[in-house]
Order: structure tokens, then sequence, then C-alpha cells
């Protein structure tokens, strides 16, 4: 049976798009309450959980009072429970405030998963997205579905389709307003410039970081059709206040109370810029962040493809350049670990990476150059594949937490004093206060020399990251100096995330690595 040409496209993105909703739904159940632990073990998670209840229970109603991240996402969350609320498929945010007696482990579990259904289905549409922009900028359809197959196995985006926090979504949104904004400059109708600046306020009041690609994108097709007098967009000054107003009301429609209390949205503002307080580090986004959300094939390529944007510059190089590029320099600036903040850009870095091949095919017209290109692409979308489905098989396995609950709940006396090095409850194993005497160490060699636990348990991120950014170095060094001289290790819970006999490092250890911290146990010596 023949498949006619003119469909076969379609029926391989239609492929892509399932293999990518695949990705995002296996491990769904990852982190979420459920019995016998009442722990969600991604923090943001849980603020975005905590924001709905207080909303349902204010007199303020749609003030969440929380502005670290802007709103929109959070009302399309609240949406969506009130829709799977009307048919009892959940229980309402004021039985959960009420704590009634019907709403049960499994209701929360639920709600979750209502919740992060959203993402999955954003990240899917995020896929499609970067097929949209690939038929923009490329007349070879077969590129689109490159970078669409690209965008469907990414690891950074399928993993952040899992969550319920802003981090994914922003991804469709932010996509969405870039191709609106450049299907406005082709287009002479006043309400696909409305459009444009409609979803590009959504997108900022999804995360605020969007509002720096979409200025910079909508700056370069200004300056450029400016520059080139036979390509002057009639009734500009029209068309453009028109942009601008409707992005202002955008942002105002999914984040109305920035403006109807300001002095708590101002107060989210300085609170993000506190958290983001990182060193200038010019290079890191280069070499470090960006090699971990592409993979390392990915991340030669896109270091290779930066030189398509230099040689004979062109109207795609300039749109993917000014998507791009202002990113590095806010994370090279204030040099962020977290590999979430690059789910924006990945999608563009794709079609980055592509573009550069498509550029270089144009000079290079051998049919090995074509083959080359091929391996290439399967290269680095087989080793990303690999490595989300690496980490997917961690995320739906027993979290390491939960593993070292269950051996000292089988091995440990109740009313047992146990040390926990650090103060971030979503890395501690799920323990109950009423069970053990949890004594936080935060650290201090005196406290440990004080109480002599005579257990002490530590994540990995506790041991290698944390301390080391969040306790003074002296302090810190003897803390481990008297915890190696005191003590020994007792167990080791960990997961490896690999896949076809590789073996992935996973996130950065300051980044998000939720699913699979490793859980040292440390015993005292007699």
């Amino acid at each position: 049976m023949l498949i006619n040409k003119k469909v076969l496209p379609y029926l391989l993105l239609g492929l892509i798009l399932l293999n990518g909703l695949l990705l995002r739904v296996d491990g769904l159940n990852w982190g979420i309450p459920r019995a016998p632990y009442w722990k969600a073990y991604h923090p943001d998670e849980s603020v975005a959980f905590t924001t709905l209840i207080k909303m349902s229970a204010s007199e303020d109603g749609l003030n969440p009072h929380y502005f670290v991240n802007p709103t929109f996402h959070y009302y399309l969350i609240g949406t969506l429970w009130w829709a799977a609320q009307t048919v009892n498929f959940v229980p309402s945010p004021r039985e959960i405030m009420d704590e009634a007696p019907t709403v049960t482990l499994d209701h929360v579990a639920r709600i979750w998963l209502t919740a992060r259904s959203l993402s999955v289905a954003l990240g899917v549409l995020t896929i499609w997205l970067t097929y949209l922009l690939g038929r923009e900028f490329f007349k070879n359809q077969a590129y689109a579905l490159a970078g669409a197959w690209l965008a469907a196995v990414m690891p950074t985006m399928v993993i952040q389709s899992h969550y319920l926090t802003v981090d994914g979504p922003v991804g469709f949104w932010f996509l969405l307003a870039l191709w609106l904004v450049i299907k406005a400059f082709k287009d002479k109708r006043l309400w696909v410039w409305a459009a444009a600046g409609l979803v590009s306020g959504l997108a900022v009041a999804t995360k605020y970081n969007a509002l720096a690609g979409i200025i910079s994108v909508f700056s370069v097709l200004l300056i450029r059709q400016i520059i080139n007098r036979d390509q002057r967009i009639e009734k500009a000054q029209i068309k453009i206040p028109v942009f601008a107003g409707c992005l202002i009301a955008g942002f105002l429609l999914g984040c109305p109370y920035s403006v109807l209390s300001f002095g708590e949205w101002k107060g989210g503002i300085n609170s993000l810029l506190t958290y983001n307080d990182f060193a200038t580090d010019w290079l890191y986004p280069w070499l470090h962040t960006s090699r971990h959300s592409l993979g390392w094939p990915g991340w030669i390529l896109f270091l290779a493809s930066l030189s398509a944007l230099v040689i004979k510059p062109d109207k795609t190089g300039l749109i993917l350049a000014a998507g791009i590029l202002p990113y590095f320099l806010i994370y090279g600036y204030k040099a962020s670990p977290f590999m979430r903040h690059m789910v924006l850009i990945v999608p563009l870095i794709i079609l980055l990476i592509i573009y550069a091949m498509e550029k270089a095919g144009r000079y290079l017209r051998h049919r090995s150059f074509s083959l080359i290109a091929g391996v290439l692409i399967l290269l680095t979308s087989g080793y990303a594949l690999a490595n989300s489905l690496a980490w997917v098989k961690v995320m739906s396995g027993q979290d390491p937490r939960e593993e070292a609950a269950e051996y000292i709940k089988q091995g440990v006396p109740l009313d047992s004093v146990i040390g926990l090095a650090g103060r971030l409850w979503f890395y501690t194993p799920p323990l109950e206060e009423n069970q053990y005497h949890l004594l936080r160490l935060d650290y201090d060699p005196a406290k440990l020399e004080y109480f002599h636990p005579p257990l002490i348990i530590i994540s990995e991120y506790e041991s290698k990251q944390y301390a080391f950014c969040r306790v003074a170095p002296e302090v810190r060094d003897d803390f481990f100096k008297m915890l190696k001289t005191d003590y020994r290790v007792s167990r080791v819970f960990n997961r490896v995330p690999q896949c076809w006999g590789i073996k992935f490092e996973g996130y950065p250890l300051a980044d998000w690595n939720y699913f699979y911290p490793e859980i040292t146990i440390y015993e005292r010596s007699l």
C-alpha cells in the first residue's frame, strides 16, 4: 500500500507527536503525595498547589499573594481543577482546606495528575510549534520534521513536561508568540498583530523571562524592515502600537494583580532577583547548562552551528540569534545553573542546528553531505532519546528517598534520634516527626559535636552542592571533617540513569535532580 506523498509528512508528524506524548506521560506519577507518604518531592509544585488553595480561600479571589512567578499558568491549572471538580473527579479546594473526611491521598494524586496533564499537553504542542517554526524557516518540510523530532526527545523538554510548574508550559507560549510575531510581519491584517501581542503578553504572564526573547525578535524584524525600504510595514504607526498594547493587555489578563496589588508584585520581583543572584560567569551557559540540556552530540552541533549566524547572515539566522543569544547573556551575567531556564530556547537551538545544516547544504551540493547530516541528526536524537528514556525509567521506579525511609523503618527503633545534615525537606527521606526525633544539623559542627546522633542522613545535593554555596567554607569543612572522623557510611541508595548501555550524568547537582538524589546514611563509629 502506497502512502500519498502529501499525506506522508503529516503522518510522520503525528508519529513524532505520539512519541513525544508517550515520553511525557511515562513516569508522570513520580513525586506525587501517595500512601504511605504524604510528600511531594518537587518544591515548586507544592508552591503552586499552596497558591491555588490560598486563592480559593482568599477574599481577594484571584490574588495569589505570590509573584516570584506570574499567575497565568496557575489560573489555567485552577480552571482545569474546577472542570475536574464539576465532574467529581477531584475534590474542591475548600474540601481540602477543611480536611473533609471524604478527601483521600488518591484524590490529592488526581489533582496533581490533572495539573500535570496540562504541562504534558503544552509540551506536546511545543513540539508541533517547533515544526511550524521550521516551516517558516525552511522550504524543505523534512527540516521542519527533523526539528520536531529533536524537540520530541530532548531530555530537558521531556522532564519539564512532567511537572505542573511554569518552566515547561512557558516554552509553548513563547514559541507561539514568536510564530505569531513572524506571521505578523508577513501579514497585512491588523488582527494578526493583535494576536501576536496578546499571546506575547500571556507568555510573559506565564514566566517573566519570555519578554527578553519576544522583544529581541520583534526588534530585529522591525529594524530589518525599516532598513529594507521595499518591505516596510503598511500602517506601521497603527500596527506597532496595537502589538504593544495587546502585549500589555495579555500580561495584565494573565497577571492582573501586578497592577491591582502592585506592592506585593514588586516584592515578588525583588524575591526573584534575590533568588537568582548568582555570580557572573559568561562561559557557564555555553559550557555547562547548554551541554546538560542538549547532550554531548547536540551541544557540539550547537556550538558548530553558531558559525552559520556570522557567515552571510540572513533573516532566519537573525531571528534565531535574536531568540537565543539574549538568554546566554542573561544566564552568563547571572550564571544560573538551572537547566529549566533553558527549556524556553531549546527548540530554537534545535532549529539553529537544522538551519546550519540546511545552509551548509546550499554550498556543499553533494549527496554525501545529506547522508552526513542525516547521520548527525540520528546520532543527536538517539542520544537525546536514550537520555530521556533513562530519566523517565528512573522516575517510574521507587524514589531513593522512599527506599531509605523503608530501610530506616525496618532497622531503626521508633523514637530514635536521626540527624539530617541540611535544611531542605524535599531531599530528606519521608520520615514522620511523630515517629523519629529528626535533628536538623544545618552543617553546624558544634551541633554535630553536641548531639552526636547515631545516624545522619545526607543527600547527594546537600553534600556536593548545597553546603558549598550556602554555608561558610570553614564551617562546611569542619562539619564534613568531623563527619568522616566520627561516622562511617552504612548504606547508600541511588538510581543511575542508563539506557542502551549509556550512563547519563543527569541534571547538574545545583538543578532540580529531584527524581534520583543519592541518599547516604552515616552510622556513628563505635
